[in-house]
């Protein structure tokens, strides 16, 4: 939000003592802040351009109901629903061989396309490859590749930011699944954020059970908090 401030990326609508709507331009998207006085007087005019609007709730409630309510009356339709989910202690996390892979650390071409043909299965509102590149610029790339040929086998993408770590997004191509070498990118995650004594945060879709094991099985507790994730196509 402060960025769209800065650049003057910002409009409003509101209603005294009902509601107010902050929309900011983001990369490929506007996003949506909004604040309720009262819920059943919610209004969104849509723009003609992908809106996505997070609501985050600890519990569902009254309020929550008549919000969503008033999101599917304005051509909202719910995307997603991530928990979030926080590692703050590293004792249950083994060190595995690396015996035959090997880490690198760049943002290649050839990366950056495999990483947008797996991402674009779950993110569908970055609209072509020239918004990836805006959304990737700080986030931090591990790869994971075989020693014999160096031949590329995954990645894990995260951020920094507060002495906290943000696992983005993680995936073994799929030639190379069900080997469990998703440790290794995870392993190596945890190795560089311990160093800096950083707690690590991962927001996961809540159908994504094999993903949620991964995270159980380290140590990762759920946090009440719950992002529900709408989208406005225009």
């Amino acid at each position: 939000m402060k960025n769209s401030i800065k650049h003057k990326r910002i409009s409003f609508e509101y209603e005294a003592e009902g509601y107010l709507n902050l929309l900011c331009e983001e990369s490929g998207f506007y996003r949506l802040y909004f604040f309720v006085a009262a819920g059943d007087r919610y209004h969104f005019e849509p723009i003609g351009k992908t809106v996505v609007c997070d609501v985050f709730i600890i519990q569902k409630n009254v309020l929550f109901e008549k919000i969503v309510n008033q999101l599917y009356s304005s051509a909202f339709v719910q995307h997603a629903c991530i928990g979030k989910w926080v590692l703050n202690s590293f004792d249950r996390f083994p060190v595995s061989s690396m015996e035959g892979y090997t880490f690198g650390y760049e943002k290649t071409i050839e990366i950056m396309d495999k990483v947008i043909s797996i991402f674009d299965r779950y993110t569908d509102y970055l609209p072509d490859k020239k918004e990836y590149d805006l959304f990737f610029k700080d986030k931090k790339f591990i790869n994971l590749y075989k020693t014999a040929g160096h031949k590329y086998i995954g990645s894990l993408i995260y951020t920094e930011k507060k002495r906290m770590a943000t696992l983005e997004f993680y995936f073994i191509v799929e030639e190379e699944r069900g080997q469990g070498l998703s440790r290794l990118l995870h392993e190596h995650l945890y190795q560089l954020v311990k160093k800096k004594e950083y707690k690590i945060v991962s927001y996961i879709h809540e159908n994504n059970l094999a993903s949620i094991a991964v995270h159980q099985k380290y140590g990762y507790q759920k946090n009440q908090l719950e992002r529900y994730v709408f989208l406005n196509r225009g």
